[in-house]
C-alpha cells in the first residue's frame, strides 16, 4: 500500500488501517502456525491428562513466541509506513467497534483468506454442524470466564488475557478431539462453503459477538492483531483465534 491517510483529526482513516491490520496479521499468522503445530501434542496430552498448570504453561510460552513474532512484523510494517506504534493503537481503538472492522477481525479469526480455496475434507452440512459446536463450546468457555469473575476482561491484564487464550485454546482442541479436524481444515471449510455468508451462520456469529460485550471484543481484536499483541486465528488457540475463534 501507498501513503496512509489520515482524516481530519490526524487519525489513520478505518481504510488503511483495515489494510495494515490484515497485512500484519497474515504474515504473523504463517509464521506462528510452523511452531504452532509443533506444539499441538503436547498441548493436547495435557488437556487429555486433565494438567491445566501445564497446559497453561504451554500456552503461556506459546504466546510468549506469538508476541516476539507479532512484535517483529508489525514494527517492520508501521516503520515502512512511517506510523507510530501509539498512533497505530489509538487507531484500533477508535476502530474497534465498526461493524467493518468486527467482520475483517471475523473472517481473519475464521481463516478467510484471499485466493481460490481448496475443497474440504468434509461436506457444507458437516462444516455447518462442526461451526456450531465450535460456538458452542465458545459460549461455554465464555462462561466459565464470568463465572470465574472475569465479566469485565481487562486486555490489558496479562493473567486475563491467558486465561482468555487457555479457554479458547482448549475449544480448539475440543474441535480436533470429536471432528479430527484441525483448524486450518476448518478455516478451509469455512472459506470454501463461504459460511460466513450462510444465513444460519451470520445469525449464529451475530448472536455470538452481541452476547461479548465491549470488553471482550477489545480483548479479541489485540489479540487478533489490532494492538501490539500476538494476532489470532480460528476457531480457538494462541495464533488460531480464539474467540473466534469465536470469541
Amino acid at each position: 500500500m501507498g501513503a496512509v491517510n489520515r482524516d481530519a483529526s490526524g487519525m489513520v482513516t478505518l481504510q488503511d488501517f483495515l489494510k495494515i491490520f490484515k497485512v500484519v496479521t497474515k504474515h504473523s499468522k504463517k509464521q506462528i502456525t510452523k511452531f504452532k503445530t509443533e506444539n499441538n501434542d503436547k498441548r493436547r496430552k495435557h488437556l487429555k491428562d486433565g494438567d491445566d498448570e501445564a497446559y497453561r504453561e504451554c500456552i503461556s510460552q506459546q504466546i510468549t513466541q506469538e508476541e516476539a513474532i507479532y512484535q517483529e512484523v508489525a514494527t517492520e510494517v508501521l516503520s515502512y509506513l512511517e506510523i507510530d506504534e501509539q498512533e497505530f493503537m489509538m487507531a484500533q481503538n477508535m476502530h474497534a467497534m465498526n461493524p467493518a472492522f468486527q467482520k475483517v477481525m471475523m473472517e481473519m479469526q475464521l481463516g478467510v483468506e484471499d485466493g481460490t480455496p481448496t475443497k474440504p475434507s468434509v461436506t457444507k452440512e458437516q462444516a455447518k454442524e462442526i461451526f456450531i459446536f465450535v460456538e458452542e463450546e465458545k459460549s461455554k468457555a465464555m462462561e466459565n470466564m464470568r463465572g470465574a469473575g472475569m465479566a469485565g476482561m481487562n486486555p490489558n491484564n496479562m493473567e486475563s488475557t491467558i486465561t482468555m487464550i487457555v479457554e479458547h485454546s482448549k475449544v480448539g482442541d475440543k474441535l480436533f478431539e470429536k471432528y479430527g479436524i484441525e483448524e486450518e481444515e476448518f478455516a478451509k471449510c469455512i472459506q470454501y462453503y463461504n459460511l460466513v455468508q450462510d444465513p444460519d451462520i451470520q445469525k449464529l456469529m451475530q448472536k455470538s459477538l452481541m452476547s461479548m460485550g465491549p470488553e471482550a471484543l477489545n480483548m479479541i481484536a489485540q489479540m487478533q492483531g489490532g494492538g501490539m499483541g500476538p494476532p489470532g486465528g480460528a476457531p480457538g488457540g494462541p495464533g488460531g483465534n480464539p474467540f473466534g475463534a469465536g470469541f
